[in-house]
């Protein structure tokens, strides 16, 4: 019966998958490589990393992204097939919800995000986003981001809280804020990331500060940082 039941629920959910339409994105990603080591023995290789994305419409409201990255895979080793330990990870993985009631948009899983510039985190994450546009004339971002997850029956997990107020229709510019916490190691870390955008005639520049205070052991340290971007 236990049989016949996980062949039936297989056959429901291929049948289910077969119903859905994906929209498929990729990018493969050639390079060789010319270093040399400590020793400084030259050297070289050839390696590939391929990216796939799979997009899908599950409901008007609600849409669902899975992508998977394999590789850096060498050439020659082995012939690069799976069975020589290549890497697949599944990169993003996560459900996108319209709140029409408060005219958001809630994604939840992992899921890549970046800063305006990168200075914090252009990467994946586990978490919750949130997005609204026109919160009090600003267009806004919420997340809870599982940087690390530690014991699970400790309270020694590093949890982020991010918020960010862009005036994209007033002035190119905006702020970010985050918390970090480890509740058991007596560490949080505050940071503001002030950001404008400025056009000119000949060139644009994007221009940011960074203030960050980490509290060890009750004890602050703080940091500050500028950055010159031209797009």
């Amino acid at each position: 019966m236990k049989k016949t039941m996980l062949i039936l629920s297989i056959l429901l959910m291929v049948a289910l998958l077969s119903a859905i339409e994906f929209e498929i994105s990729g990018e493969n990603r050639t390079r060789a490589a010319m270093a040399n080591d400590s020793a400084e023995n030259d050297g070289g290789w050839v390696d590939n990393r391929l990216n796939l994305g799979f997009d899908a419409s599950l409901h008007p409201d609600l849409a669902f992204r899975f992508a998977i990255e394999v590789g850096n895979t060498v050439w020659g080793n082995g012939g690069g097939g799976i069975s020589t330990g290549e890497s697949i990870h599944v990169t993003e993985a996560f459900l996108n919800y319209r709140l029409n009631a408060l005219d958001a948009n809630i994604s939840i899983g992992q899921l890549y995000w970046m800063d305006k510039m990168g200075l914090i985190l252009d990467d994946y994450f586990s978490g919750v986003l949130l997005q609204k546009e026109d919160f009090a004339g600003f267009n806004t971002e919420f997340a809870w981001i599982k940087a690390m997850e530690g014991n699970p029956y400790n309270d020694d997990d590093y949890n982020i809280f991010m918020a960010h107020a862009n005036m994209a229709d007033v002035a190119p510019a905006g702020l970010y804020a985050f918390f970090g916490n480890i509740p058991n190691a007596d560490f949080s870390n505050l940071t503001l990331y002030p950001y404008i955008s400025l056009e000119m005639d000949m060139i644009n520049l994007d221009l940011a500060a960074f203030m960050d205070m980490q509290m060890v052991m009750m004890t602050p340290k703080w940091a500050l940082a500028a950055l010159l971007k031209a797009p």
